[in-house]
């Protein structure tokens, strides 16, 4: 996305400074009542004070997004300190979607604002316009939970504030210049008034970890502190090495060890739940970390057609005490960066995934309504991908037949330095140890 921009961000000056929300170290606001998923705003104005502890990690001040298949609105910063702005239509990630604004100023109180009039994108840092671009929509919140202080990725929350946070606001129009230098005046004092406010939330309640909306409203929000939530670890296998679909396999620590599954594809985002693969898997916690230990059959990766010799691999690490993503190699789900495991034996056809011939399974979850106008809308679509795409309107998974003989491949990751890792161990399947990555 063009956008024209100025350079200036100088910090807040006059009298006192903005009230930060009490909200420990790594947690985030969770909102009980998001915007509409499917509604269309006409116009949106997303408005906060922020002062950054760091400016070389990704951080969500305002958002309902869930990267990268519910990416509806949001204010950031990315990992060279630039306020962002993100407006979009709800489902996949559109990176063209995106206005950059100049650096924030590290440890100190700015006063930012994203603007939308349904014809143009701006953004604003402390009364002064810094940066612009026509976009006419459509946009929709889209079927992401509505945090601050964080945003989702594919579920959990990731890319928490490293800083203060202050008078969020959302608005249902957008601000004109004096209303905004107006409230950069105010220096954060005064709840936002109007009919146009879709939230406000000023303050932590003392007793509690209750933020009251001070919109009409009703959205209320509640402290979720990183206490709570469990880290987790990322496999992700591009098996036919297209550099565009990949398998996602989470897992957690959790009540004993838990794992989530997923078939993705990156260009344009799919996130497809049916994948439910069996296989065996092993958490242990000790008092410095955890290791888990996963056997992967290699017939589970059907979702695609082919099985090379050299497939992408990544692990990522999330949630972890006061610290951003960990990862070999690449912390984003773009595979063409990813580490390379040779050794593999590779196959120019797949068996079918399962559910094609027994149904859908107790371990298939149906999606909720917006997820269903989703799959929908993608069905109908066109889209020219790879040989190898299980994707909608492409190539499908191959007719079934029989495995041939099956190898496995090792790779731990915490000894890993270079970009490749040879497979090994012939006991069919693959064997995943996550060990001293996972030090905590």
């Amino acid at each position: 996305m063009q956008a024209a921009v100025r350079q200036t961000c100088e910090p807040a000056g006059p009298a006192s400074s903005p009230v930060p929300l009490a909200v420990p170290p790594g947690s985030l606001i969770q909102v009980a009542k998001p915007l509409p998923a499917e509604q269309p705003l006409p116009a949106l104005t997303l408005e906060c004070w922020v002062r950054p502890r760091r400016l070389d990690a990704w951080q969500t001040l305002i958002a309902q997004h869930n990267y990268p298949i519910a990416c509806g609105y949001g204010l950031f910063i990315d990992n060279q300190g630039r306020l962002q702005l993100y407006l979009s239509d709800g489902r996949g990630y559109r990176p063209e979607r995106v206005l950059y604004g100049p650096v924030l100023a590290l440890d100190q109180w700015q006063h930012v604002v994203g603007t939308w009039d349904g014809k143009s994108l701006s953004l604003w840092i402390n009364g002064r316009l810094v940066a612009q671009s026509a976009f006419e929509g459509p946009v929709q919140a889209g079927a992401a939970p509505l945090w601050l202080g964080a945003c989702g990725h594919n579920g959990p929350a990731v890319n928490q504030l490293q800083g203060d946070l202050a008078m969020p606001v959302i608005y249902a129009d957008a601000l004109a210049a004096d209303a905004i230098q107006a409230r950069y005046r105010d220096q954060g004092r005064t709840p936002a008034t109007g009919d146009t406010v879709l939230g406000c939330w000023p303050t932590v309640e003392e007793q509690g970890d209750r933020v009251a909306d001070r919109s009409s409203h009703g959205r209320h929000g509640r402290v979720v502190g990183a206490a709570t939530s469990s880290e987790f670890v990322d496999l992700l296998i591009d098996s036919n090495a297209d550099r565009n679909s990949y398998y996602l396999i989470r897992i957690s620590p959790a009540q004993g060890g838990s794992v989530v599954c997923a078939y993705n594809e990156h260009a344009p985002p799919w996130h497809d739940r049916t994948w439910q693969p069996q296989f065996e898997f092993a958490v242990a916690e000790g008092t410095d970390g955890w290791t888990a230990e996963l056997a992967l059959p290699l017939d589970i990766f059907c979702k695609n057609k082919t099985l090379a010799a050299e497939i992408g691999f990544n692990v990522r690490r999330f949630r972890i005490p006061v610290q951003e993503v960990h990862a070999w190699h690449g912390a984003f789900d773009q595979p063409d960066d990813w580490g390379i495991l040779t050794g593999i034996p590779p196959r120019d056809r797949m068996p079918e995934p399962e559910y094609h011939t027994r149904g859908l399974n107790r371990f298939y979850r149906p999606p909720n309504k917006a997820g269903r106008a989703f799959l929908a809308e993608q069905a109908g679509r066109a889209v020219e991908l790879g040989s190898g795409s299980a994707h909608p309107h492409t190539t499908g998974a191959c007719p079934s037949m029989p495995c041939t003989t099956p190898t496995s491949a090792s790779i731990k990751t915490g000894c890993c330095t270079s970009r490749r890792g040879k497979a090994a161990d012939r006991r069919g399947s693959m064997l995943t140890t996550l060990k001293s990555a996972i030090k905590r």
